[in-house]
């Protein structure tokens, strides 16, 4: 940790759902002051080369597969290019959604600093909180008589086949986000600037109980996949699109999942990670799909990040 910052606050300062990116913990250039217990991500791609070789390949594969697939989808008039249909929401119930999202959770902060609770504390309140929301739009739907498996795409592909195309879709982001790695190093070198790690990575690495680690890998593995995309997928891009279309739906709702990590050097890397998780929603208009992908990416990232505790 930065001298003066306690955990709980690097939990409110940092990023809330642990989506790092996979390249800067593997791939990325720069290495970083252990004594800060940031990571030394240049150190992290010497360990372990054939790992991340095997995933830049497959991702190249994946890239060209899903490009040839889409390819013969536009050919065929039968078969509709973008999956997410016309959803029973708009924008004013989106600013609603988004309204009482910030309320609670500035309520969630006001409490959790008058209870000074620690970090595993704050972040396990701050789980509970996140689900719970999950749980009461998944109940307004109800109310309005309107299924969430439909109105999700639960039920427009198998789950098999949802959840494969979420590991097809992970490895066909990682090449793009190689490049812009190198790219976002090689400019902060230039900059004379450091490349500096995500608060709630900072966390993880210099976690001192077992309970924090588990509860960060709760996070990790579990809330951010489904809660962000239940918010960012499920229900603000349909409401963006049916308004603005594909394009701007897709950059505006992109912006905002990397704006909301609060972490400069990572954004452009969030962005295109958000890119592809929306594609992944659009190709099958199932929400598993960037719900696998998202929890597959995290996993990459808690093994690393084990592995470089452990290994230090």
């Amino acid at each position: 940790m930065d001298d003066g910052m306690s955990e709980s606050d690097a939990v409110l300062n940092g990023n809330m759902c642990f989506s790092c990116e996979l390249m800067s913990l593997l791939l990325a250039r720069s290495a970083v002051a252990s004594q800060s217990g940031d990571v030394a991500e240049l150190d992290l791609m010497a360990r372990w080369p054939v790992l991340a070789a095997a995933i830049l390949v497959a991702g190249l594969v994946a890239d060209v597969w899903l490009a040839w697939q889409w390819w013969q989808r536009r050919k065929t008039a039968s078969a509709p290019l973008w999956r997410v249909g016309t959803k029973p929401w708009g924008l004013s119930e989106l600013f609603v959604a988004v309204g009482v999202t910030l309320a609670v959770f500035l309520s969630v902060g006001i409490v959790g600093g008058l209870l000074r609770l620690r970090a595993t504390g704050l972040l396990a309140l701050l789980g509970a909180t996140e689900l719970g929301l999950l749980l009461v739009f998944l109940i307004c739907l109800e109310v309005e008589r309107v299924d969430f498996r439909h109105a999700f795409g639960l039920t427009e592909s198998s789950v098999p086949h949802a959840l494969w195309m979420g590991g097809v879709f992970f490895l066909a982001v990682q090449p793009p986000l190689l490049v812009l790695s190198t790219l976002r190093d090689k400019l902060y070198a230039w900059l004379g600037w450091q490349v500096s790690t995500q608060d709630i990575v900072r966390m993880f690495l210099t976690a001192d109980s077992r309970s924090l680690t588990v509860v960060l890998v709760g996070f990790a593995l579990l809330v951010a996949p489904v809660c962000e995309e239940a918010f960012f997928r499920g229900l603000a891009y349909p409401a963006l699109k049916k308004r603005w279309g594909v394009p701007t739906a897709l950059v505006v709702v992109s912006a905002l999942f990397a704006l909301i990590h609060f972490h400069g050097p990572s954004l452009p890397l969030l962005f295109v990670l958000a890119v592809g998780l929306t594609l992944a929603y659009e190709y099958t208009g199932s929400l598993l799909t960037p719900i696998a992908m998202h929890a597959a990416f995290n996993s990459l990232n808690v093994m690393a990040l084990l592995l470089y505790r452990s290994h230090p």
